[in-house]
Order: structure tokens, then C-alpha cells, then sequence
């Protein structure tokens, strides 16, 4: 069965993957005061509503178990945290947790069978999830404890033999049943089995040992009692000589079984008839040679994670983060490998492991928890053009901002060294061509010799006027809406005197219903205009007043957010976020000022403000996360609804630059750390990163210096202007078969 659903668990590293693909990163939380540091055993139970986690604290070394809930969507949260001293008999030296069939108990096995609390048993709260210290005994072999379907028989070893532990379904006590020695009709001996799984339907227990690559059914009646062998040896012609297969994974009804070592990157398949106890079929996949980046004692796989519905296969190596990753087919269909695919851990522990709904669960050396989940198909978007030259081999420097005109057609490209550029779109293949080039004259009447830079664009609605923020002015442009051509209405400059102290217009933008324009200086100060829609003019009406002496500038557009009823927040660099509202002919009027924020904003690091006017959300960026408010208009209060990190694959922190791009269920921005566009999709409450575009290989940087993002309303195309590569790249939709996104 070959791959059906798109699994987000890969590399953000576009032109990597194949159309199947395509990358998220979910969320991390930390857990302080959790035992989260050297996990070694992660156990669920049935539902995959609590999450147990073996591992130790910050500040010891001591072992102790975490209890956290694990929700459909959001962090994991902590609701036990049980430290292995507050017991005499303790958790030290605990190896493996495992929880019975019905989810009553949980037994922590230690890395000593021998000694005399070699085994701990936990009562389990089914109501809560809690576990209670119930019993202490001898203990087993932690590398094999297998539940039969009942959940009243275990198999598991002690010093050598095979033994069969009866189960109280109550207390949850072990006693032994049976035992049994290695014997001649056994191919291997017992200590040598690495791997077991029991198969209720045969009423059989399947087990491997990597000593020689053997296999074998042990046969078992109601009672437990051991009733026959069946012994399968891999032919050893099919093998590599030297390759210790030391990682095995078998498939729900025990018929297929994958198999994985040292020192090739070699996946073997194995195909069982278990009615005749025979390896049927054996297939190799030869993923090549390792890196040999660290010497051969790295290069090897240190363990493994399977997801048998999705057909997943992950390896991970030693000291390297990213695992290869293979695509699996049931029965006798392996399909392509894929190796290399970039999705990373930030850690080196030996637990990865898939829940059932494809969501993966990884622990960092960071006391974290990292889940990286699945979604639903959806559009992904590729590179269809890099606009740089016009007809008259005319160079596009350093886009500022983009507007699209309402027919899709249309698009108006702001620079900061060469004017204003006209482009015409076709809204069925994104590509652009050139239309015309506007420049302004460098005199002193026009606004100084920097009068040329074209910084911010706001186009109208209707698509009638174009308003341009030119250095000290705003340039209002009357556009025929059939042709897009463009002739100038007005020039307003900001009412202030001119002073020493040079200022200019740093941002502005139009409301909602297109009233009012608001720009910003560079010295902090914001200017209301009235607009008048039938002749586009501006005419100002009034300063708005911040209510504090502090002259602080406001960079860009992204300093503040406009709700689609006319409230008007600002973000200070003093860590204050001061709220006008329109009311009417009155005016703009300060409606409060935010200076404390609940945890975990950090609002003296506030830098970014953007409003989802689709959702009616505010979100505030500081240096470590971004954090979404619900907005209520009438009753103009902020509630907090979540906080979360922009973070790669490889949980990189990202530091989105400038405003966000809100179109439907996407958000785009640009990077300041790398040349890339991110796409972010947002559903059920959740922000899920689902893509990463990024420069060609054979391109020189098309994409650095994002300042502009703009949707074209008909196509559907995304339009980047990277500033510092001076280019104009267009991504369009691939309606969910994405290719390659690069050239």
C-alpha cells in the first residue's frame, strides 16, 4: 500500500522533497521541575491520553516519572511529576516502563533484574491518569516483557530461561508460571531474543535475535504453557557479511518484519507465512554509505520508529539529528527510499515514537517535550518566476511594497532607489511583465534629493487610488482601472515644521472602511487624515497624542495593527501599547494604554504587532515567541488564547521580519536569519508551519531582504520583493500536489 497521507514530519529544505511532502513544526513546552532530562521509556496508554515518561530532573541525576496529559491539539500538560526518593525501595537504576493491556497498571523495570525491587508496580487513576506506588518485587529481564492479549500472562526472562509470569488483574502482582531453559529445538538462546511481539490471533509469541538473524514462533495454549517452536532462519546468501542487525520492527499481524544495523545503510523486509512458520519474501534497500562525517564509531543507526499506517520507517543515527527516513509498503511493495530528509530532533536520546494519528513525540536534551504533527493535504506553493528586468533591461533595486490592483492584473512595485515600478500579472500563470517605471524629480519644491525612494503602498478597495509613502511625503495617485496607468492627485506633507532634526514618514496605512489614512514619523508621531472617497484627496484633521513625552520612532509597518473597526494599536519602545479608537466626527480619541501583559508575554520586548481581521485576533511579537489575542470589540478587551514560537524543523527559532501576510488560513512572512518565505496554516486553533521556500542552489540569494508580501486577489499567487537581492519572485499555489520549490 503505497503512502496516502501526507506525513509534516520532514525538512523544511525545499527542492529536497518529493510532491508527497511537506514539512511542520508543531510546538515544544518546557516542563520545569519534570523529569525530562535523560528520558529513557515513554509509555501511553490505550486512549494515547497520558503520556509516561521515564527520565530524570535538571539538578540530579536520580530517575523519576512524568504524568502529562497529551490533548488532540496544544502542549502536553503535567499533572504528576513522582520522584523515584520519595520512596526507600526507589526508582534508581529504572531501565523501561510498560503499562498492562487494560491500563491499570503501570511496572517500571530496572536496569538489575536481580535485585530485590528489581520491579515496580504502579496502580494507574483512570480517572486522572496518576499513578500510586502499589508493589515492589524481584525483577526481570527489562529488555523483554511482553503482554499476551489478556493481559493475565507475561514474557519475559530471568537468568537465561524463558518464563511465563502469571498476572493478578487486580493488584497487578507477577508470579511465576512457567519456566523454561534453552534447549536443543530452540534456534537461539533465550538471552539472545532482542525482540518480541505477541500475535493474539495464532496465539504465538514472534521473536528476534540479531546474533545470527534468526526468527522464531513460540506457540503457546490458553494457559500459558509452551506448546512448540518454529524456527526461521534468514538465508545468509541474502546477507551482508559483518552487517549486525541490531534493530527490528514488526508490523501489526507480525507478517512483515524490518530490519536495520551497521555498518551499510541497509533495510531488509522480511515477509513471514505464519501458518508455515517460513520466510516467504526478502527484499534489500540500500540507502548507500553512511557520512563518515564522525569515524565509524557514529556511523550507525542507535534506533528506530515506525508507523505502520502511514508506511514510515525513521532511523536515527548516532550524534546526528536527522534520521533516514523510508516509505513502506504492505505486502511486497517497498517503495522509494527517502534518506536524509532533514527532519530533526534536538537531542540523542534512544525514545522517538509515533502516537496512532501520526503525531511524533521526540524528547530533546532540554528538558522538552517536541511533538511534530500531521495535516490534513492542502496548497502548498513553488517558485513559477523571479521578475529582475524589465523590457528595457531595466533592474528592479531593492522592492520596498507591493499593491495589486483588484482585477489580478496590475501590480504596483515600490522601491527605495529607483521609483515606482507597473507590472502586469496574468492571474492564470503568475508571470510577470513589465508596464512602466515611475521616477520623481530630485528637487528641493518635490522633497529633497532622496525624494525618489517609494517606501509603503496602499491601494483602495476599488482599486481607484494608489497612495504611496515617498520620504517626507504621500503621494496620492488617481489609477485607470482598466488600463492600471497612474497620474498624481496630490502631494501632502506631514504638518510639522521642518527642523534640524531630520524626520520623514516611516509607515501608514488606510482603515478598514477606507475613511481615514494614519501615518507615522520617524520620531514617534502619528498623523489622522480625512479621505475623501470620491476624489481620493487627504486633508488632515488631527495628531494623535500617545500620552507621553517620550519621542520614540516607530520603524515600520509592523510597530503597529489596524482592527477592522477602526482601533488603532502602537507599539512603544518602552514597552507600552497605546489603543486610539475612532469615534465618528470626533475623531481619533486614546482609549487606554497596555503596560502589563499575562505570562508569558514579555512586553518590554514587544517588537511586532499584526491583526487576522479574519479571525479578529491581535498578535504581539517579542524576541522569544508570538502570542495571539481574541480582540472584543464592543467591550475593547484582549483575551489570550495562545502563545507559540516560530520554529523550523529543526525547532531553529525563526525571526519573522516586517508584517505578517493574513490570507485565509495561510500566514506568510519572511526570515530575518535566512532567505526564505514560511507558510503557516492555521486550523482548529492550532498554527501548524507547513512549508519553507527557499532560495535555488543555483540562484544567488533571490530571496534576502524580505519587505513585501502581497496576494494577487484573482490568482491567488504570493508576490515577494526581497530588498537586498532586488528581485520579485512569485509563488504560486499547487492546489496540494506540490512540486519541487525550487528551480
Amino acid at each position: 500500500m503505497f503512502l496516502t497521507r501526507l506525513l509534516l514530519l520532514l525538512p523544511l529544505l525545499a527542492g529536497t522533497l518529493s510532491a508527497d511532502y511537506q514539512p511542520v513544526a508543531d510546538w515544544l513546552q518546557r516542563q520545569d521541575g519534570a523529569f525530562l532530562r535523560g528520558v529513557t521509556s515513554v509509555q501511553t496508554d490505550r486512549a494515547e491520553q497520558y503520556l509516561y515518561v521515564l527520565g530524570k530532573g535538571d539538578m540530579s541525576d536520580f530517575p523519576g516519572i512524568n504524568v502529562f496529559t497529551l490533548p488532540a491539539s496544544g502542549p502536553p500538560h503535567l499533572v504528576q511529576a513522582l520522584s523515584g526518593r520519595l520512596d526507600a525501595r526507589g526508582l534508581a537504576d529504572a531501565r523501561r516502563l510498560v503499562i498492562s493491556p487494560d491500563d491499570r497498571h503501570l511496572y517500571v523495570l530496572k536496569r538489575d533484574a536481580n535485585r530485590q525491587n528489581g520491579i515496580g508496580v504502579f496502580t494507574r487513576d483512570s480517572n486522572n491518569g496518576e499513578i500510586e506506588a502499589a508493589h515492589f518485587g524481584p525483577g526481570y529481564d527489562h529488555g523483554i516483557f511482553v503482554f499476551n492479549d489478556r493481559g493475565d500472562r507475561v514474557f519475559t526472562r530471568e537468568n537465561g530461561r524463558l518464563l511465563v509470569l502469571e498476572r493478578d488483574l487486580d493488584s497487578g502482582r507477577l508470579s511465576p508460571l512457567y519456566s523454561y531453559p534453552t534447549t536443543a529445538e530452540t534456534p537461539f538462546a533465550w538471552t539472545d531474543i532482542t525482540h518480541a511481539q505477541w500475535l493474539p490471533e495464532q496465539q504465538m509469541l514472534l521473536v528476534y535475535s540479531p546474533l545470527d538473524t534468526d526468527l522464531a514462533l513460540i506457540q503457546f495454549n490458553e494457559d500459558g504453557e509452551k506448546t512448540g517452536v518454529r524456527a526461521m532462519r534468514v538465508d545468509p546468501n541474502f546477507l551482508i557479511v559483518g552487517h549486525d542487525l541490531t534493530h527490528c520492527e514488526f508490523s501489526r499481524d507480525g507478517r512483515t518484519i524490518l530490519l536495520a544495523g551497521q555498518p551499510r545503510r541497509l533495510i531488509y523486509q522480511l515477509y513471514l507465512d505464519l501458518d508455515r512458520g517460513a520466510i516467504i519474501d526478502f527484499r534489500a534497500t540500500d540507502l548507500g554509505p553512511f557520512d563518515h562525517w564522525g569515524g565509524e564509531y557514529w556511523d550507525r543507526y542507535t534506533h528506530t520508529a515506525f508507523h505502520e499506517d502511514l508506511g514510515l520507517l525513521l532511523l536515527f543515527k548516532k550524534m546526528d539529528a536527522k534520521p533516514d527516513v523510508v516509505e513502506i509498503g504492505f505486502p511486497f511493495a517497498p517503495n522509494e527510499p527517502r534518506a536524509h530528509m532533514g527532519f530533526a530532533r534536538r537531542g540523542y536520546f534512544q525514545v522517538d515514537f509515533f502516537l496512532r494519528d501520526g503525531r511524533f513525540v521526540t524528547f530533546p536534551d532540554l528538558g522538552m517535550i517536541d511533538i511534530l504533527n500531521q495535516r490534513a493535504p492542502g496548497a502548498a506553493y513553488e517558485v513559477v518566476q523571479r521578475y529582475d528586468q524589465t523590457e528595457q533591461d531595466r533592474i528592479v533595486y531593492g522592492p520596498w511594497d507591493l499593491a495589486i490592483a483588484p482585477n489580478g492584473i496590475d501590480v504596483y512595485i515600490a522601491t527605495m532607489d529607483s521609483g515606482l515600478y507597473h507590472a502586469r500579472q496574468n492571474p492564470e500563470t503568475g508571470a510577470l511583465t513589465d508596464k512602466n517605471h515611475i521616477t520623481c524629480p530630485f528637487s528641493d519644491e518635490a522633497g529633497g534629493t532622496m525624494d525618489h525612494f517609494f517606501q509603503q503602498l496602499e491601494l483602495t478597495d476599488d482599486g481607484r487610488f494608489l497612495y504611496v509613502q515617498n520620504q517626507r511625503a504621500i503621494r496620492v495617485l488617481q489609477r485607470h482601472t482598466e488600463r492600471g496607468d497612474l497620474a498624481l492627485i496630490q502631494r501632502v506633507e506631514l504638518p510639522f515644521e521642518r527642523e534640524a532634526e531630520y524626520f520623514e514618514v516611516m509607515a501608514f496605512t488606510l482603515t478598514a472602511d477606507q475613511r481615514w489614512l494614519l501615518a507615522f514619523d520617524s520620531r514617534g508621531r502619528i498623523v489622522a487624515y480625512r479621505r475623501d472617497p470620491e476624489s481620493g484627496r487627504l486633508t488632515h484633521d488631527q495628531n494623535l497624542d500617545p500620552g507621553f513625552d517620550t519621542m520614540t520612532p516607530i520603524f515600520d509597518a509592523s510597530s503597529f495593527a489596524l482592527t477592522d473597526n477602526n482601533t488603532l494599536f502602537v507599539s512603544y519602545s518602552t514597552g507600552e501599547v497605546v489603543l486610539f479608537t475612532e469615534e465618528g466626527e470626533a475623531g481619533w480619541t486614546k482609549t487606554g494604554t497596555i503596560t502589563a501583559w499575562p505570562s508569558p508575554v514579555q512586553g518590554n520586548d514587544l517588537h511586532a504587532l499584526d491583526f487576522d481581521a479574519q479571525r479578529g485576533q491581535l498578535w504581539l511579537r517579542d524576541f522569544e515567541q508570538c502570542h495571539v489575542f481574541d480582540w472584543n470589540a464592543t467591550r475593547q478587551t484582549l483575551t489570550h488564547v495562545d502563545s507559540f514560537r516560530f520554529v523550523d524543523s529543526d525547532m531553529n527559532p525563526i525571526a519573522p521580519i516586517g508584517s505578517l501576510l493574513f490570507d485565509e488560513n495561510r500566514v506568510f512572512f519572511g526570515s530575518l536569519e535566512t532567505p526564505s518565505v514560511f507558510v503557516l496554516e492555521q486550523a482548529a486553533g492550532r498554527r501548524t508551519l507547513i512549508q519553507r521556500i527557499d532560495d535555488s542552489p543555483n540562484a544567488i540569494d533571490f530571496l534576502r531582504g524580505i519587505r513585501a508580501l502581497a496576494v494577487n486577489p484573482v490568482g491567488g499567487q504570493v508576490l515577494v520583493g526581497a530588498e537586498e537581492s532586488r528581485r520579485v519572485t512569485v509563488l504560486a499555489p499547487t492546489n496540494g500536489d506540490p512540486s519541487e520549490t525550487e528551480e
